[in-house]
């Protein structure tokens, strides 16, 4: 309780919290900003998986990426390629801070990709956008996460203490939501993270079985609320826009056939969908 209290206080810091919008994106630039946006996600979770990385590197990544935006006081500052060099400077800083991986040699092996990389025509345009990214984020570099809440949370729950299968699966479906809720910047405007995650694991709930998740423990789940001083009004928003964004979450079943196939393919070095023993979002198809 004391790690989710220091969360929450961070989180109510400046520069943390929901995102921010950026006056000049609410102009007829913003479908093209969104556009590209999706397709930032789309690569950094691609380039996060190809290292083993923990993808709420991800997160981290665009949670840099969108508050350096909201500085942005100017359409001029929007050509494809500062938008490539902000995105990439991004994802550099963040794996540099918060990467953590079994293979040693992965992260230098990443920073390296992303800095001699051919996106720029010299390395020194990474160096100097990070200088200038810093002093824009002021150094506040640590920001709580959907993914640290959702672990939290999960830990406080009723169901930890019955069953281990579904307490799993209330996690990876809680995680499962957030990672996509990355492409929905509205949702992370509307938002903020502590809310997303406590959101999307109610929604999460509903596909526990009751005889196993008791209305009674759902009812203790939700108690908590008042001490995480959390609206319940603005929970059950949360929940629905959720829902309206990803109606389709899949069930107990679906994640632990796909963990089966996972397990199948490990020998032979051939799994077709991202990284070993992920449930994320790109490698659950056709939910």
């Amino acid at each position: 309780m004391a790690q989710l209290s220091a969360l929450l206080e961070r989180e109510g810091r400046d520069g943390y919290g929901s995102l921010n919008k950026s006056k000049f994106l609410e102009n007829d630039v913003a479908s093209m900003i969104q556009t590209w946006r999706h397709k930032i996600c789309d690569w950094y979770y691609e380039f996060i998986d190809q290292y083993d990385f923990d993808r709420e590197v991800a997160g981290v990544a665009l949670n840099y990426f969108d508050r350096y935006m909201f500085h942005q006081t100017s359409s001029d500052f929007l050509t494809r390629e500062k938008f490539q060099l902000v995105s990439i400077t991004s994802l550099y800083l963040a794996i540099k801070i918060h990467s953590i991986c079994e293979d040693r040699s992965a992260r230098a092996k990443a920073l390296g990709a992303l800095y001699y990389g051919k996106c720029f025509e010299a390395s020194d345009d990474l160096a100097d956008m990070e200088t200038e990214m810093l002093q824009t984020l002021d150094w506040q570099l640590n920001p709580p996460t959907m993914h640290q809440f959702a672990m939290n949370y999960v830990v406080l729950h009723p169901l930890a203490r019955v069953s281990d299968r579904f307490t799993s699966y209330l996690y990876e479906a809680t995680r499962y939501q957030v990672e996509l809720a990355l492409y929905v910047p509205h949702l992370l405007e509307q938002f903020k993270p502590s809310v997303l995650a406590f959101a999307a694991m109610l929604n999460a709930s509903e596909k526990v079985d009751p005889r196993v998740l008791t209305p009674g423990m759902k009812e203790q789940w939700c108690s908590i609320m008042p001490f995480v001083h959390m609206d319940p009004i603005q929970v059950s928003d949360a929940q629905a826009a959720l829902t309206g964004a990803f109606p389709q979450l899949p069930d107990v079943d679906r994640f632990e056939a796909f963990r089966i196939d996972v397990s199948d393919h490990e020998e032979h070095d051939a799994i077709p969908m991202g990284r070993p023993g992920s449930v994320s979002p790109t490698n659950i198809t056709n939910c």
